[in-house]
C-alpha cells in the first residue's frame, strides 16, 4: 500500500514524525493539550453525533503529559514557548497514546539536549517491545546503528544495501555502502 498522506497514516494505524516538527509537526500557537487532542480526535468522541468529550480530551492529554514527562506550566501553554525537548515530546506523545502498528521517525532527536534524546531512545525501545514497527531516518550514523535492527542505506534516492545488526553492523562496512 502506498501512503499519501495523514489520512492513509492514520488509516493503517500509522504515525510520521517529521524532521521539522516546528513546521510539520505541532501547532506551535496551540496549547500542549489540543496539540496532544486533534491527533486523537476519533478516540476522543462519542456517541451517534462524534460529540467530542471534553473529559475525555482532559484525561488523554493530562495521561500523556505524566507518561511523556512533559516539562510545563500546565496543558494550557502554548507549545511555542517550551524547549526543543519538550516540544518532541508533545509531538511523541500525541501520536503514542493511540494503538499504533507502525511509526515513521524522521530523526527524532534533532534539537533535543542529551537527556531528551537518551528518553526518546528508551521510549523506542518500549515501542519495538509493544511490537511496534519503527522506521528511523537518520544522519548520524551512532544513531542508527545503535537503534536499529536493520540499515537501509539510500543514496540518489535508491537503496545502496541492506545491512543486518547480526552480520553487517561494522561502521567501516556501512561507510563503504553509503559511498
Amino acid at each position: 500500500m502506498q501512503l499519501k498522506g495523514p489520512k492513509d497514516m492514520i488509516r493503517t494505524n500509522g504515525a510520521y514524525l517529521s524532521k521539522d516538527r516546528d513546521a510539520d509537526g505541532l501547532m506551535l500557537d496551540a496549547s500542549i493539550g489540543q496539540n496532544i487532542s486533534v491527533p486523537n480526535v476519533r478516540l476522543l468522541t462519542q456517541g451517534p453525533l462524534k460529540f467530542l468529550s471534553p473529559a475525555r480530551v482532559n484525561k488523554l492529554a493530562n495521561k500523556a503529559s505524566v507518561d511523556f514527562e512533559i516539562k510545563s506550566s500546565g496543558l494550557g501553554q502554548v507549545v511555542k514557548s517550551l524547549s526543543g525537548g519538550n516540544k518532541q515530546k508533545v509531538n511523541l506523545s500525541r501520536w503514542l497514546v493511540q494503538d499504533l502498528e507502525y511509526v515513521i521517525l524522521d530523526c527524532p532527536t534533532r534539537g533535543v539536549d542529551i537527556g531528551v534524546k537518551a528518553y526518546i531512545y528508551g521510549v523506542m525501545k518500549q515501542m519495538k517491545e509493544k511490537g511496534i514497527a519503527i522506521i528511523l531516518i537518520s544522519d548520524e550514523l551512532p544513531e542508527a546503528m545503535g537503534m536499529s535492527d536493520r540499515l537501509l542505506v539510500m543514496k540518489d534516492h535508491e537503496m545502496a544495501g541492506m545491512l543486518s545488526r547480526t552480520t553487517d553492523f561494522i561502521e567501516d562496512k556501512i561507510i563503504e555502502v553509503m559511498l
